[in-house]
């Protein structure tokens, strides 16, 4: 809010001056306001913090790719990043002063985020693709804590502060749009794709965000972000063993057992959205932020052994399916077009067979 102070003086000219000698003048006030920048606001949380903290932030460092929280973490001192091939090559997890990544919390306004996204039974590893830095106005990496902190943590924490009205003094409306593509499928129409279908492979992103204060308990912050990518993942993953028998394999020369050829093309998907700010009680803010991450993986094709080249995919062929000879066309399915005058596209008209006399 706003510091004001008002002094109520009179003017020596106007009313004169008193019995003491006092010169009076007329009132005036004095107000300061609070800083409203972000990097500021980051600046101040890491000068004055009492313990070891690197506070950045959300906008410090231009877009962020797929609005991943963990691809801005990985250029804050002390963190290091984890990727994960299922989600595209982008980072999943965060290792604090070279923890293990099951060894750090992460918070999201102070209260710990449980993580939706593990695949691991109960391992505390957090992912970040649940979460979307498009609601958050700057982070907060924690080396040593303090004493009021819980002690649940050996490497550390991180901290994400979300965006609230009550930093700023006025109506903000920022928004951003752009398009994602592979260089080697970049174009405005459906490209041929690994299944038989043809799918767009260069894909719109957009982001916003509105903020609104009203009064110094209630304010409006409206976020919404929908980032799309197509990936094209190709790797040969090889198996070496070097106790194989009859082999003469050994450590120093360890006998190559098998490898394969992958593909997975895949589309990653990151919707969020976010709406605040009620103030109901001094440092307690109603908020509802749901973020609805989605990878969509196409069947890999593997071949084993031999690098055999794969078929041809049927989106590359011309034409309809190709069937086996003397086979019947599948339920369903429309016959072949005619052409003008009853014949068939491509050829005569079908010989008929007479008929047998009476």
């Amino acid at each position: 809010g706003t510091l004001q102070q008002d002094f109520n003086l009179t003017s020596a000219s106007r009313y004169g001056p008193d019995a003491s000698g006092a010169v009076k003048l007329d009132s005036f006030v004095v107000a300061t306001s609070r800083e409203t920048d972000g990097a500021a606001i980051a600046l101040n949380e890491q000068r004055f913090s009492p313990n070891i903290k690197n506070v950045v932030a959300a906008d410090a460092m231009g877009d962020v790719m797929d609005g991943n929280v963990g691809e801005f973490l990985k250029f804050m001192p002390g963190i290091t990043a984890e990727y994960d091939r299922d989600s595209g090559g982008s980072v999943s997890s965060v290792s604090v002063r070279g923890f293990p990544t099951a060894m750090a919390v992460v918070s999201g306004d102070g209260l710990q985020m449980a993580s939706t996204g593990n695949t691991v039974g109960t391992s505390r590893v957090f992912q970040f693709t649940q979460v979307s830095i498009n609601n958050i106005s700057r982070l907060e990496v924690t080396k040593v804590p303090t004493p009021s902190s819980p002690a649940d943590s050996m490497a550390g924490s991180v901290d994400m502060v979300s965006k609230s009205a009550f930093e700023r003094k006025s109506a903000q409306f920022r928004y951003t749009f752009g398009v994602s593509g592979n260089p080697r499928t970049m174009s405005i129409r459906r490209v041929p794709h690994i299944t038989d279908e043809r799918e767009y492979k260069t894909l719109p992103s957009f982001t916003f965000d509105y903020t609104l204060p009203v009064t110094k308990n209630f304010g409006v912050v409206l976020t919404g972000q929908s980032q799309n990518r197509f990936i094209e993942m190709q790797w040969v993953p090889r198996t070496f063993n070097a106790t194989a028998a009859g082999t003469g394999a050994s450590f120093a020369r360890p006998y190559l057992q098998s490898f394969q050829f992958l593909g997975v093309p895949r589309r990653n998907e990151r919707n969020a959205a976010g709406l605040k700010d009620f103030r109901m009680v001094h440092l307690l803010v109603a908020r509802m932020c749901p973020t609805i991450p989605r990878g969509r993986p196409d069947p890999p094709p593997s071949f084993s052994g031999s690098p055999a080249p794969p078929s041809r995919p049927a989106a590359m062929r011309r034409g309809p399916p190709r069937r086996p000879p003397g086979s019947s066309p599948p339920p369903g399915t429309a016959p072949p077009p005619r052409a003008r005058g009853g014949r068939r596209r491509g050829g005569r008209s079908p010989a008929r067979t007479p008929r047998p006399s009476r």
